[in-house]
């Protein structure tokens, strides 16, 4: 017994002290947490939160040692990125240094390993509906692009843009995966290039999806997009007026909260114990909208994790995901919240 209260104090500690903490935990490679440093794909530390910010500071360094991202969360237990957000090659140069304004991506600069910037682009953010801050549309501006020597491609956002994939990063074990929870870019899935004017994408764009493997030629004017064409692997073409629909529940997320509300059962020990709190939750939605691969990242019991796993895979099919016309499977995250009303 206490050589497993070292261990557990060892590996994952959490130090409270005039409302700061400092949270340091194992995590494997889907994402959840460990007790064994063997089974350890990275150390995850959390600090916070910064007094001027409310933010809360994050690195993640690789068990060999080597530094993978570090950035700032608006949450503890749910990376919700609210500032800067760095990755960084084996070597230690920045792969891409990215900022957020309250989740949503407002600049991004991707780097060679050498160092030098590949290119920068910056994002407008705007909410178009007022009642759910979580819809938002985005519209992107390329700023700059060079080549591999510094030559530049595009200058003050006009020229010819080409993408960078960043090298595989050897440590990261899901990158030949469907639906990888941890790449070194999943930003940056798409090489593409295509004529930039006034910093908007204009013209024909061509590209190629590494993972799902399949190319694609799609049609810009000042920025917006029109159509596309995609090819996938067995040659079959796929025509479409939206590059990405997201997998959802029938209905949307509210639906879907309204399904687990009536369908889950408070695990009768935590409600003796009064226990309660938020499950983050991962699955996949394949492509015929069933769920699979459901993993609790974080519960504040056991039971309330085992109830959340039972509900959600008993949840009735979901619309998949369509990627440039082509059913791909997708990765989603979702938070459960377990209260007591007579507490």
């Amino acid at each position: 017994m206490k050589l497993l209260c070292l261990l557990l104090a060892f590996l994952i500690c959490t130090i409270v002290c005039l409302g700061q903490i400092k949270r340091v935990s194992l995590i494997k490679a889907d994402g959840r947490v460990t007790l064994s440093r063997d089974s350890a794909l990275f150390i995850r530390t959390i600090t916070g939160p910064e007094k001027s910010t409310g933010l809360y500071d994050f690195s993640e360094s690789f068990s060999s040692g080597e530094l993978y991202r570090t950035g700032k969360s608006n949450q503890p237990d749910l990376f919700l990125y609210d500032g800067d957000f760095t990755e960084y090659y084996l070597n230690g140069n920045k792969l891409s240094y990215t900022t957020y304004d309250k989740f949503s991506i407002t600049s991004q600069t991707i780097y060679y390993p050498n160092g030098l910037v590949s290119w920068v682009k910056q994002y407008n953010i705007t909410h178009p509906n007022a009642a759910n801050t979580w819809e938002t549309q985005t519209k992107e501006f390329i700023i700059t692009c060079n080549d591999a020597e510094g030559k530049a491609e595009v200058t003050d956002g006009n020229g010819y843009f080409k993408n960078y994939l960043p090298l595989i990063n050897t440590k990261l074990g899901s990158e030949k995966t469907d639906s990888p929870i941890f790449t070194n870019a999943d930003h940056v899935l798409d090489y593409e290039e295509g004529p930039v004017k006034n910093k908007l994408r204009d013209g024909v764009w061509k590209g190629e999806n590494k993972i799902f493997g399949y190319n694609y030629i799609e049609n810009y004017k000042a920025g917006k997009f029109i159509d596309g064409t995609s090819t996938d692997k067995n040659g079959i073409k796929y025509h479409y007026t939206n590059r990405e629909e997201e997998g959802e529940y029938k209905g949307g997320i509210e639906a879907f909260y309204d399904y687990l509300s009536k369908t889950i059962r408070y695990p009768p020990h935590s409600r003796e114990k009064k226990i309660q709190g938020k499950v983050f939750v991962t699955f996949v939605i394949e492509k015929d909208g069933s769920l699979h691969d459901i993993k609790v990242l974080r519960a504040p019991s056991e039971e309330i994790g085992i109830e959340t796993t039972r509900v959600i895979a008993a949840s009735p099919l979901w619309k998949p995901c369509l990627l440039r016309g082509i059913l791909v499977r997708q990765q989603y995250t979702v938070p459960v919240s377990f209260t007591l009303s007579d507490n």
